[in-house]
């Protein structure tokens, strides 16, 4: 018995390129090697893909698909196929005898194996009642302005992740790999009840198809999770990942909140002054210097140096600085990365001691939302 799907592969790519993200590159399991396609009513396509943690389907549009018909496919070789093709019409011919495909186009065709999608594994996860609406820019915001600072220690499986708290007057997405951390609360999403239930560590991979899948969406997500996994989905895909174990750090805990000194600090010329002066340092340590001197002409001088190569930079940037003469060591990269990603001309940098960190806040408040990032000091021999 044969059965055909049409399609046109312009309209296949964006889902295939989506799912393949999710599949690593060895799996145990060499079904999840491929794509589950399955026709799910209306000429609509799913398709699946999962590396045993992650499953992410997506939905996409046939010309023709004949109902109850479900396949696995190799993924790298679907995906090569359907790429060069350039959006040309496809017939994907299904011969059951056989067991392969054939995907004939205009001026040629090729062949595939595909494997019963009864082998497929799926996400040992039932339907949540507790299913929740949040727009998919907070989910998208919340994530990327975190993921970055997200850690990457075998040890510490637990801070492999953005870290979600749903309170009672708000929304906290958190990351940290020790070294940085980053801290992010919407205050218009309530629906928390502040207990310890709800929250939950999103791993790295489905933070990162997250932020694929809703870069260029501003519709509604629907989402909902349980002690083990989190569901997110809207129209065009649905994604089930399984969450870290264990629990997360109690970050409030090592964010200072008796700062003695602060700067308030042009974005831009800082972040310029900070390229020029980091590549003359250790590129091992990344260690910059920030001296802040409260004299006529407020500013800070960053200065880095490599002694064995016998490099230095500085540069001086003016800035509104209250407090007492201090200098204090950060890793330059870190620091690039945590003023980069604050919005607005200024940012506020608080400080209290050379051995204590720096918190790094926006200058113009926002009334959504309160972003705040540390970074731990470093031993200064300038």
């Amino acid at each position: 018995m044969i059965k055909t799907i049409k399609f046109q592969s312009a309209s296949l790519l964006p889902a295939l390129s989506l799912s393949s993200k999710v599949i690593n590159a060895k799996n145990v399991m060499p079904i999840l090697n491929d794509f589950r396609i399955e026709v799910v009513g209306n000429n609509e396509l799913s398709i699946t893909a999962s590396d045993g943690e992650t499953w992410l389907t997506m939905q996409a549009q046939a010309t023709e698909a004949p109902n109850e018909t479900t396949l696995c496919i190799e993924a790298k070789s679907l995906l090569q196929v359907i790429s060069n093709l350039n959006g040309k019409d496809i017939a994907m011919e299904i011969d059951d005898d056989k067991h392969i495909v054939n995907l004939k186009y205009d001026k040629g065709h090729c062949t595939l194996p595909y494997e019963d999608a009864m082998e497929y594994p799926r996400p040992k996860f039932d339907e949540l009642q507790d299913t929740k609406n949040i727009k998919a820019s907070i989910i998208y915001d919340a994530i990327g302005r975190a993921s970055f600072a997200v850690g990457n220690d075998e040890l510490r499986q637990v801070m492999n992740g953005v870290h979600f708290d749903f309170l009672q007057d708000g929304m906290v997405s958190v990351a940290t790999d020790a070294k940085k951390l980053v801290k992010m609360k919407n205050t218009l999403v309530r629906h928390g009840d502040g207990e310890a239930d709800s929250q939950y560590t999103l791993p790295t991979k489905p933070c990162n198809l997250l932020l694929s899948l809703l870069a260029k969406n501003e519709g509604d997500l629907q989402y909902a999770f349980d002690e083990k996994n989190v569901v997110f989905k809207n129209d065009s895909f649905s994604m089930i990942a399984r969450l870290v174990e264990g629990r997360y750090p109690n970050y409030n805990a090592v964010i200072p909140n008796e700062s003695t000194k602060f700067a308030t600090i042009d974005k831009e010329e800082f972040l310029i002054a900070l390229k020029h002066v980091l590549p003359m340092g250790s590129t091992q340590t990344q260690l910059v210097a920030l001296r802040f001197a409260n004299v006529i002409t407020c500013g800070v001088t960053i200065i880095a140096q490599d002694l064995d190569f016998n490099k230095s930079a500085q540069e001086f940037v003016e800035c509104d600085y209250v407090g007492d003469d201090i200098t204090i060591g950060f890793n330059g990269s870190a620091l690039m990365q945590l003023v980069q990603n604050t919005a607005g001309d200024k940012f506020i940098l608080a400080m209290d001691t050379p051995q204590r960190a720096g918190v790094i806040t926006e200058a113009q408040e926002n009334k959504e939302y309160q972003y705040t990032s540390i970074i731990m000091p470093m031993l200064v021999n300038v």
